[in-house]
């Protein structure tokens, strides 16, 4: 499932704070995987997806997502 291996990968990035990986580094991670939880939630009305159904779709509705909603991703010019 694809928050389950999120989270499992934030649980391992925190034990590297301070060895090559900075603690922003590690918050920003967090606050992505509570993004995606949130969006998750309210586009396909479930608490988890299957990482094996995930296309091209998913990711962009999820970037967009981030773009609107969240107002997130900002194009430098």
């Amino acid at each position: 499932m694809l928050l389950d291996m999120f989270e499992a990968h934030n649980k391992e990035l925190k034990k590297m704070i301070g060895k090559g990986v900075t603690k922003g580094t590690y918050t920003n991670f967090n606050t992505s995987f509570r993004h995606t939880s949130e969006f998750i939630k309210e586009e396909y009305k479930v608490d988890n997806v299957n990482i094996c159904l995930l296309d091209l779709e998913f990711i962009k509705k999820l970037y967009n997502w981030y773009r609107t909603i969240k107002n997130l991703i900002t194009i430098p010019r």
